[in-house]
């Protein structure tokens, strides 16, 4: 988890086992990595997040939510 944003991906509604990726496709901080069908946030990039919601628009699943730390 970043200091001032996290990134929460509900795996019940995430379509990455299915072969979606178009979080970490539209991501312009690229905050996110599909591993073993999953979609991981990179806490590194986390604090990165711009709020452009381009992943949350794009999730097919409304899997993610951005989370504001402050």
């Amino acid at each position: 988890m970043g200091m001032f944003i996290e990134l929460r991906i509900d795996p019940t509604t995430c379509q990455a086992a299915s072969g979606c990726d178009l979080c970490a496709r539209v991501c312009p901080v690229e905050a996110f990595q599909i591993e073993g069908g999953r979609v991981m946030p990179i806490h590194a990039n986390e604090d990165e997040c711009t709020l452009c919601d381009l992943c949350v628009d794009q999730c097919p699943g409304q899997a993610i939510e951005v989370i504001k730390l402050y």
